[in-house]
């Protein structure tokens, strides 16, 4: 009990310096990466022939090659419909109505814009017609 007082001041300035440095720490457990991929999944509407996906496909191409420059640009894949049966519960796709995009960057992509590509493709899409789905992927952890 004798050094009571001294015990109680290195405790306080043990927590302030702590709460000094709270500042520099990081907020996700995961930091945000940027693998340079991402996957659009396209869906029309139930019963829609492969011909109707085939050209949604083609509109959200195009919108890739407008948003994504093509000094960045890598790959597009894009693959449509699938054949039923048992190779179809391995693939997003379920029927001729779907479909997916994948996108891959070239390696030196300015990094961290990803996120931001998919967005504005998404969304600029979202915006020229309401009766497709998309929804995607990122090859990173967010």
């Amino acid at each position: 009990m004798r050094r009571l007082w001294l015990t109680i001041a290195l405790c306080g300035v043990s927590c302030a310096a702590a709460l000094a440095l709270l500042p520099r720490l990081g907020v996700s457990f995961f930091p945000r990466t940027d693998a340079g991929m991402f996957v659009i999944n396209v869906k029309a509407p139930s019963g829609s022939r492969i011909s109707v996906t085939e050209s949604e496909v083609a509109k959200v191409e195009a919108l890739i090659r407008q948003i994504v420059p093509e000094r960045e640009l890598g790959t597009i894949l894009s693959n449509i419909g699938v054949t039923p049966g048992f190779s179809s519960i391995y693939t997003s796709n379920s029927a001729q109505h779907t479909a997916f995009v994948q996108v891959g960057l070239k390696e030196d992509h300015r990094v961290g814009l990803t996120s931001a590509q998919i967005a504005n493709t998404t969304a600029r899409y979202d915006y020229q017609t309401q009766r497709v789905v998309l929804d995607y992927q990122i090859g990173a952890l967010r």
